[in-house]
C-alpha cells in the first residue's frame, strides 16, 4: 500500500477484521510512503519499502511472490491476479446494508479549528461556495448518494469510520462525532 494511514487501507483493515475474521495485527503490511501526520508512528508490523517506479510494478511484486496481496485500484488486468474479495461491487452493497446504508468516505474538506476561530466568515463563505458547486454539478441521484454533503448527511459515515479507526488502533479513543466539530463547523448547513 502507498501508506498505512491512507483512507482505503484503513477501511480495508476494518472490513477484513469485521467481515472476514482476519487478525490484522498478524499481517505484515508494506508501505512506500511515510505517514503524512508527523506525530503518527506506524505499528511494528509495517515495513517501509522502496516506492514502485510505476503501478505495474506492484502487480509484478505480487506475481513474483514478494507480497501476498496489494491495495490497488484499478485491479491489474493480468488474469493471474484476482481480487481478495470476490465480486467487490456486491460486497460493497452488502457492507453498506450491514452498516445502515453507510458509505466509505474517502475524502472530506476539513478546516483547522484555529482557522475557524480566526476567520469564521471565510469558513462560512467557503462552505457556501462548496454547497453551490455541489448543486451546480447536478449529479444524478445514483452518484449523489456517494457524495453526501455536510455534517448531518455524513454523521453515520463518520461514526462508522471512527469505530474502525479506534478498533484498528489508529486513534486512542472512540470519539463522538460532535467532538470533531466546533460550534461554527457543526452549525454549517
Amino acid at each position: 500500500m502507498r501508506l498505512f494511514t491512507a483512507t482505503t487501507p484503513s477501511w480495508l483493515r476494518g472490513i477484513l477484521a469485521d467481515d472476514y475474521g482476519v487478525d490484522i495485527n498478524k499481517i505484515q503490511w508494506r508501505a512506500w510512503q511515510k505517514p503524512n501526520v508527523p506525530e503518527w508512528r506506524d505499528p511494528p508490523n509495517v515495513t517501509m519499502i522502496p516506492a514502485p517506479a510505476e503501478t505495474a510494478e506492484l502487480g509484478n511484486m505480487l506475481l513474483r511472490g514478494e507480497v501476498d496481496a496489494i491495495v490497488l485500484e484499478p485491479i491489474p488486468t493480468d488474469p493471474r491476479i484476482k481480487p481478495v474479495i470476490p465480486d467487490p461491487a456486491a460486497a460493497a452493497k452488502a457492507w453498506s446494508a450491514k452498516h445502515g446504508g453507510a458509505i466509505q468516505i474517502n475524502h472530506m474538506v476539513v478546516v483547522k479549528e484555529d482557522v475557524t476561530r480566526a476567520q469564521p466568515d471565510a469558513i462560512r463563505e467557503l462552505y457556501k461556495m462548496l454547497a453551490e458547486a455541489k448543486r451546480a454539478a447536478n449529479e444524478p441521484a445514483a452518484e449523489a448518494a456517494f457524495t453526501p454533503f455536510g455534517l448531518e448527511a455524513n454523521r453515520h459515515n463518520i461514526e462508522v469510520v471512527i469505530d474502525y479507526a479506534f478498533r484498528t488502533g489508529m486513534i486512542p479513543k472512540r470519539f463522538a462525532v460532535d467532538e470533531l466539530f466546533n460550534d461554527l463547523t457543526a452549525t454549517l448547513v
